[in-house]
């Protein structure tokens, strides 16, 4: 099929369709059964069933297609309901979920590697001394300590997709200035005075790099 080349600005509903559509494809070709938006019962679940994205049964996989935010709380529940009923997740997320600190923060424009940085917790009784951590840090380091779950990232290119499968984690300390979330997270009051600097903890990314319509299908062999 032809993929759309400028496919960053197909919409949301678009991309998702797509992304099902190429890799059920791709799982058929190999002669295994692949079944879209499969509802699946459950019985100790966070909810009392989960719709998959792309369920392949004879593998014992779920394949989710994401590319809207996520709240972390709703990503640990879908994982641990997958896994309640045995199955492994390859979760196929948007750039808009990759997106390191490293190419946000000026601070660490020099980084050559994909960097995350864990910023101090939400913490409304301290005032202005508190940062702002991203959804995207809790999805690397849920993965972590997670081994039933597989995270590849979707990049669009000129001339297609390209894929980022985070393989390994590295533990990092960067010195930088504290982040704040932008004024809604205050109730309209952002803070003016500076911040000295500060060490926080975080992962560089080890990731492999594939340019393909669809994610490797190592997992069928």
């Amino acid at each position: 099929m032809n993929i759309n080349k400028d496919i960053t600005n197909i919409s949301l509903k678009e991309w998702h369709s797509l992304m099902q559509e190429l890799h059920v494809n791709e799982v058929q070709k190999h002669g295994v059964e692949a079944i879209t938006e499969k509802r699946l019962p459950l019985t100790n679940g966070h909810k009392s069933y989960r719709k998959a994205d792309i369920y392949v049964p004879e593998l014992n996989l779920v394949i989710e297609v994401q590319k809207s935010k996520f709240v972390p709380k709703d990503f640990r529940e879908r994982n641990e309901d997958y896994q309640s009923l045995g199955l492994r997740v390859i979760w196929i997320l948007n750039k808009e979920r990759w997106e390191p600190d490293s190419m946000q923060n000026p601070e660490l424009a020099n980084e050559s590697d994909d960097i995350y940085i864990k910023w101090k917790p939400f913490r409304a009784e301290l005032g202005a001394q508190h940062t702002y951590n991203s959804n995207r840090y809790f999805i690397v380091d849920y993965w972590k300590s997670n081994s039933n779950i597989t995270i590849y990232y979707c990049l669009p290119t000129a001339d297609g997709m390209m894929y980022r499968k985070l393989d390994a984690l590295e533990n990092i300390t960067r010195e930088l200035t504290p982040k704040f979330p932008d004024a809604k997270h205050y109730g309209g009051y952002t803070w003016a005075a500076p911040r000295s600097k500060e060490v926080f903890e975080g992962y560089k990314l080890n990731t492999t790099i594939s340019s393909n319509q669809t994610i490797p299908m190592d997992f069928i062999r």
